[in-house]
């Protein structure tokens, strides 16, 4: 069957940080996801009127939200980076239906979630969904991880759903901070948890060296195969 084409308003484009990008656009009537998919964008291609380059994004909103969130890193000089920074609000988007098996289909253990970067898209859309759609009452844990004071983003959100949900926690730790920061410093592998649960199911996200690594560790643990999912 061919995929189906959604054409969608830009409702907002806002800086996150000097280089990710949140855009929220309108949701398509009987548009549908899972929680931590993705779908992929038509951008045009600046060399050629008649070509469109593919390039997927997760999608940071839950599945009740009302529109659609992208946390987009824009890459320098990088043919769909260059469109999506000058693209506006009230410009149109061309995507595809949603993607990817990042997902949680488990509603009992305890969820662990590592992301670097906009590896938080996903991981965000996921957690907000189990606290707040589904009412989950078991534990979530984030494990969130940046470069620098500079390229925090979201925080707010995360902070609203630790005072509000007693059952999740985070901790935001930055890999080249600058002197004056008083928070946990250094990679998210340096803050794994010691002891890992054996029943528990761990989300991570994020560039291929960090994601490569946490698997690795985790196996090394003893975590069954089926209670690690990765996205990069």
């Amino acid at each position: 069957m061919p995929r189906k084409i959604y054409t969608s308003k830009i409702l907002n484009k806002d800086n996150l940080t000097p280089n990710v990008v949140c855009l929220s656009v309108a949701k398509p009537k009987k548009f549908v996801y899972i929680a931590g998919q993705f779908i992929q964008f038509y951008i045009p291609d600046s060399t050629s009127e008649k070509k469109e380059i593919l390039r997927s994004y997760s999608i940071a909103s839950a599945p009740n939200d009302k529109n659609l969130k992208f946390y987009i890193k824009l890459v320098e000089d990088g043919k769909a980076g260059e469109c999506l920074k000058k693209i506006k609000a009230g410009e149109y988007l061309k995507f595809g239906e949603s993607l990817g098996k990042f997902i949680n289909t488990d509603s009992v253990n305890p969820l662990y979630f590592v992301a670097t970067g906009v590896g938080l898209a996903p991981i965000i859309s996921i957690i907000q969904n189990e606290l707040i759609n589904k009412k989950t009452s078991q534990p979530i844990h984030l494990l969130f991880g940046v470069r620098s004071e500079n390229d925090i983003f979201s925080t707010e959100i995360l902070d609203n759903l630790k005072e509000k949900y007693k059952n999740f926690d985070y901790k935001l730790t930055l890999s080249q901070p600058s002197p004056k920061w008083n928070g946990t410093k250094g990679r998210v592998t340096d803050h794994l948890p010691k002891k890992v649960e054996k029943n528990s199911h761990y989300f991570i996200c994020g560039n291929i060296p960090m994601v490569t690594d946490v698997n690795h560790f985790l196996e090394t643990q003893g975590l069954d195969k089926k209670n690690i999912h990765f996205e990069m």
